[in-house]
């Protein structure tokens, strides 16, 4: 029985957005040597992103809970 649940996989052009933003940060924080601040913004925007998915995950397991009764 196939899943109408929602897309577990990402485009290709948001994988390499992600990985130009990156590099491109990358190369300005070696530039202006604030490598820590760098490391700072990738974590924290790596915890936000965390936080968000286990949000979504939530909201979509109440949605097929509601959705069963």
């Amino acid at each position: 029985m196939p899943s109408n649940g929602p897309r577990t996989e990402l485009p290709t052009s948001v994988g390499i957005l992600v990985t130009v933003v990156l590099s491109v940060s990358l190369a300005y924080a070696l530039l202006t040597a604030n490598i820590l601040l760098w490391v700072f913004g990738v974590v924290s925007i790596g915890v936000s992103g965390g936080v968000l998915y286990l949000f979504y995950r939530l909201v979509t397991a109440v949605e097929e809970i509601a959705h069963k009764l």
